[in-house]
């Protein structure tokens, strides 16, 4: 099993999977002349490496196939050859203005129907209605809590709906360490 900090370490473009040992699964990605697929798949587009460590880790928590990107030049081709059930983007990239990509996202017949929801930390007043006035179908300000993102996912993601609901943890059961035999001189 692939330890969390591999994640960091990953290459762009590389697709993760909770399910498959090594976090690498092709399974379950729609082609553009599917509209729906078995398992979910969403495109995270973060350029911050501890927000998008945040991402797969949600994601992976809910079973949700994903790939990252660091850079939004590289979503248009990304998309054309494994077309997602969703994109969570980031807004304020380093390489090119988020608002614009989400247009061009959206004037295209190919990737009109795929939602994206937008995950940012601008939250200054008008930013909201801004950025879905510019095509996001979902908007969520950073800080997040998690509760708040799987909502917005459970809205976009097709079923089944038992992978939206991330494991409970158990309690941990109590530990009560065995006695050490001292031996006394």
């Amino acid at each position: 099993m692939m330890h969390w900090s591999h994640l960091l370490t990953y290459p762009d473009g590389i697709w993760a999977s909770a399910s498959s040992p090594l976090g690498m699964s092709m399974r379950g990605f729609m082609t553009p002349q599917r509209n729906s697929c078995q398992f979910p798949s969403v495109l995270v587009v973060e350029d911050n490496d501890d927000s998008r460590l945040v991402l797969s880790l949600a994601l992976e928590a809910i079973q949700v196939e994903h790939r990252c990107l660091s850079r939004g030049e590289q979503v248009l081709e990304t998309v054309e050859q494994r077309y997602p059930s969703l994109i969570l983007l980031d807004i304020a990239l380093p390489d090119i203005n988020g608002l614009l990509l989400v247009r061009s996202l959206k004037a295209s017949a190919k990737t009109l129907a795929i939602p994206i929801i937008a995950i940012t930390a601008l939250a200054t007043d008008g930013c909201e209605q801004q950025i879905i006035a510019a095509g996001c179908d979902g908007y969520l300000s950073k800080p997040f809590l998690l509760d708040d993102l799987y909502s917005l996912i459970a809205q976009y993601l097709p079923p089944p709906a038992d992978l939206l609901h991330p494991p409970t943890t158990a309690a941990a059961p109590e530990f009560d360490p065995p006695a050490l035999a001292v031996e006394r001189a």
